[in-house]
């Protein structure tokens, strides 16, 4: 239904989940063409570095954004085929072409699903001990690459959720050993922070703000570098997949909830408007 409505929806809405953020301008780079008095190059130190940090923010954020608004549409998209094929009567030979060019969208939009350039691939599901632990070495291996081949993601600056995309392998699979598995080796490798605000750059000199040493304080007895959210998304088995399945893991932003929710909120939000337009 929430694919089927946002076709019809022009509405410019940042709440809406189909719609993927702007990218912020370039950065503002020409530092060393800055004239200051050598007594004040600590503050130029800091404006410098806090600008960079800012600018990376709104960066991942936007970033982030987009991954998320195309994986959110292909997962509506691929559902809403699936459901059409299923209450399809149309008569033959109409009933046949009709379930094709669904089948094709279905292909489509799994694929968008499955194959985001931003997304890591990570290693077929292990289906015995000894598989369990070569995915392990292989799932760390995929992450310390993907940090390598997108250094944008070198210091996340933002709160992260993580999203799981999962064809099962052909005997079947527990998700929840997956997200077991596979958190604490991205909470280490990939290192999300709880409150990456407070990795900002301080300015020199003064006295820390009360608000910020007491918040330092309490993530001194918390685990800090984690995500803040997750999510696992199954999708059917067809007959191409391989036999240990496919996983593919996905960085957005922070939502506490999950793309069921925030479909289901947006097709409640279309129907409100159109009766308040009707009303």
């Amino acid at each position: 239904m929430a694919n089927r409505l946002r076709h019809l929806d022009d509405s410019q809405d940042e709440s809406n989940p189909f719609e993927a953020p702007d990218l912020p301008d370039d950065l503002d780079d020409d530092w060393n063409n800055r004239l200051h008095q050598p007594d004040d190059s600590d503050m130029w130190d800091y404006v410098e570095r806090f600008s960079r940090f800012y600018w990376l923010t709104r960066f991942q954020r936007a970033v982030l954004g987009q991954i998320d608004s195309a994986l959110f549409a292909g997962l509506c998209m691929y559902l809403d085929s699936r459901s059409q094929i299923a209450s399809l009567y149309a008569p033959e030979p109409y009933r046949s072409h009709i379930a094709s060019l669904l089948r094709d969208t279905g292909t489509m939009s799994r694929g968008q699903l499955l194959a985001h350039p931003l997304t890591l691939k990570l290693p077929g599901l292990p289906r015995n001990s000894r598989e369990g632990e070569d995915f392990k070495a292989v799932l760390r291996e995929r992450m310390e690459d993907f940090k390598v081949r997108r250094p944008m993601f070198n210091l996340l600056t933002v709160p992260v959720k993580m999203t799981f995309l999962v064809v099962p392998p052909e005997q079947g699979k527990d998700l929840d050993n997956i997200v077991l598995t596979a958190l604490p080796i991205a909470h280490e490798v990939l290192r999300p922070h709880i409150e990456p605000h407070l990795l900002a750059p301080q300015p020199p000199g003064g006295t820390p703000e009360p608000w910020r040493v007491e918040a330092l304080r309490r993530l001194r007895s918390l685990n800090a570098n984690s995500v803040a959210a997750y999510q696992v998304i199954e999708l059917a088995r067809t007959p191409q997949d391989p036999p240990a399945g496919v996983l593919r893991l996905a960085l957005g932003p922070v939502s506490h909830s999950s793309w069921w929710d925030q479909a289901a909120d947006y097709v409640d939000k279309r129907i409100a408007a159109k009766d308040e337009l009707s009303g």
